[in-house]
């Protein structure tokens, strides 16, 4: 298992890698004052999620995007979006049950790359 973390505003995030049955699947975490969320995405969704990050920390215009895949039965959504906080990137789940799963990674305001 490997692990890595990063923090943007107050909100702390950790990828970590991990392998079932065989295959690679990534948790991505965010923390906030003691409350966190999660999204497990296999090799294929992390592309797709890697893809949309990159874009949005080089993307220096405040346009709305998004994307959405499935993967497994699951579906995904990458938005890119605006509010009086400023610019953030929203990634969703909705799993076999119809669970709903999201988090948000907040634009630094003093960075540009987020």
């Amino acid at each position: 298992m490997k692990e890595s973390s990063f923090t943007v505003e107050s909100k702390m995030f950790e990828i970590v890698l991990d392998e079932r049955r065989g295959k690679p699947q990534f948790l991505i975490m965010e923390k906030k004052r003691g409350v966190s969320s999660w999204v497990r995405l296999g090799s294929e969704s992390l592309g797709f999620f890697m893809e949309g990050l990159i874009h949005y920390i080089k993307d220096e215009k405040e346009g709305k995007w998004g994307k959405e895949w499935k993967d497994k039965g699951k579906s995904y959504s990458l938005t890119r979006g605006f509010n009086r906080a400023g610019g953030f990137l929203r990634l969703g789940v909705v799993d076999l049950e119809r669970k709903r799963f999201c988090i948000f990674t907040p634009k630094s305001r003093g960075d540009k790359r987020g």
